[in-house]
């Protein structure tokens, strides 16, 4: 993870509306934090499902590449190990 508050404005602005742009793709902010938390909550990491999707409250997430579980795993290690 990188330090929120070591990066210039110009950065932050563009997370900031990257991430709103995000939150606008799935109906809103609510809808957006809802989609993390389920994320979250669930037991195996979404991305390793056979079907390729997620369902969730308000919607599903679909995507078309394969990804295993040591890839996730080792994806999640290097965010950690960056902070």
């Amino acid at each position: 993870m990188i330090d929120y508050n070591s990066l210039d404005d110009a950065t932050k602005e563009r997370l900031r509306k990257q991430i709103n742009d995000c939150a606008q793709s799935l109906g809103g902010k609510n809808y957006f934090l809802q989609l993390l938390e389920a994320i979250r909550a669930e037991h195996n990491h979404p991305l390793i499902t056979k079907d390729l999707s997620f369902r969730f409250n308000h919607g599903i997430v679909k995507w078309k590449k394969v990804i295993f579980k040591d890839k996730v795993q080792l994806l999640i290690k290097l965010l950690k190990n960056i902070s």
